[in-house]
């Protein structure tokens, strides 16, 4: 949920170019603002999708103190030739920064101290950066040092959802409930066997298949141009005594295909290319060499679901336990699946019951990226969909 935000707030972020880049502009940032923020008048005008306008009119007694303000700071700063720092008049002063540098300076610094002063004024709930109207360049070349300046500032607020409780408290939807995933049952028991797996060392000849495990040492090099083992790699892409599950997708692409067929005693050279997300960011999609040298080939021997398998899986824990225990855990993902069905179709028939002048600034939408109760004005800002009660049909949510 979004804090509430005072225009105080909105100062700091309205979007503007930076004051002057020199190093004697930049003081001017630092300096407080003028303590003259009475007569300071900031009208609001509504706009369209929720969003508001201030007109800011600043009176001749506030831009002459801020012209003096920045007259006064920077003279603090600037070298001129025959004049010590901080003892520049200000004609001089004028004569070496040119007067459009000293008025951008100084609209820029009204700016601040009339967001800043006149913030207790207007308190709003904002999203987003504030905007200048116009360049900031252009106003600063009308502005008279010292003469009354008026300008606007346009900024985004939070929008009141116009929401009765008549309109909701009655409201159904229909979400259908899912029949027991014997798929998703099946999945977690298999990794549980995989996980407490026997491993039985292949004899003699035997050529490594997809599903056996391999013991090996592995060396990673650059790939040369005409394809063979350049530099070594560093000492992450390799090792010794590595056990490898031969399951395509298990490392990285390649690798484990180039295994296959693989004997106890023999070494291959297996050309890859590392995923551009790359646990190593400076392998990232090259190309590499790694040369394998296979100790052990082992078959993979699932266990039979028994009481001797969920003791592996759990000291203690019976069969009749572990078939309980996974029903649970698909039981509750199903139950979670409804639960944001519901929370979706809930979403859909509250914004169809909202009147169809409401509107979303586009800065809200683009700041909710994650699921919540706004994520259907997005799908809803373009498209209205049609006022009414939602049908009531099947399970309420």
């Amino acid at each position: 949920m979004l804090a509430p935000l005072c225009l105080v707030a909105v100062a700091v972020a309205v979007s503007r170019p930076a004051l002057l880049s020199s190093p004697t502009c930049s003081a001017v940032r630092r300096a407080p603002h003028a303590c003259m923020a009475e007569g300071i008048k900031v009208d609001v005008r509504m706009q369209p999708k929720s969003s508001v306008a201030l007109d800011i009119d600043i009176p001749e007694a506030v831009s002459k103190a801020v012209h003096a303000q920045v007259l006064s700071e920077l003279g603090k700063t600037a070298k001129v030739d025959g004049f010590r720092k901080g003892k520049v008049p200000k004609e001089a002063l004028i004569a070496k920064l040119g007067m459009e540098r000293l008025k951008l300076a100084t609209f820029e610094q009204l700016i601040d101290v009339a967001m800043a002063e006149s913030g207790p004024q207007v308190p709003l709930q904002t999203c987003g950066d504030a905007r200048l109207v116009g360049e900031v360049e252009d106003l600063a070349k009308k502005y008279e040092p010292g003469k009354p300046v008026s300008f606007s500032i346009e900024v985004d607020v939070i929008p009141q959802v116009p929401l009765e409780e008549s309109m909701y408290e009655a409201l159904q939807v229909s979400v259908e409930k899912e029949p027991f995933n014997q798929d998703a049952y099946d999945k977690a028991l298999l990794t549980l066997r995989e996980q407490n797996c026997d491993l039985e060392e292949a004899e003699g000849s035997y050529q490594a298949q997809e599903g056996n495990q391999l013991l090996i040492d592995m060396a990673g090099f650059s790939a040369k141009p005409d394809g063979g083992k350049g530099e070594p790699l560093p000492a992450v892409a390799g090792g010794e005594g590595v056990e490898l599950h031969l399951k395509p997708g298990k490392f990285m692409p390649g690798l484990v295909e180039g295994l296959i067929g693989i004997r106890a005693g023999e070494t291959r050279d297996i050309t890859v290319t590392f995923p551009q997300r790359s646990s190593v960011p400076q392998l990232a999609g090259k190309a590499a060499v790694f040369e394998v040298s296979c100790s052990k080939v082992q078959r993979r021997i699932l266990p039979e679901v028994d009481d001797a398998f969920a003791a592996r899986v759990k000291t203690g824990m019976s069969c009749a336990e572990l078939d309980e225990k996974l029903r649970e855990g698909v039981e509750a993902e199903s139950e979670s699946n409804f639960r944001k069905a519901a929370h979706r179709k809930l979403e859909q028939a509250l914004v169809k019951a909202l009147p169809a002048e409401f509107e979303v600034p586009d800065t809200l939408l683009e700041q909710v990226l994650q699921p919540s109760p706004w994520r259907p004005l997005r799908r809803a800002a373009a498209r209205r969909g049609p006022r009414g009660k939602p049908t009531s049909r099947g399970e309420e949510a």
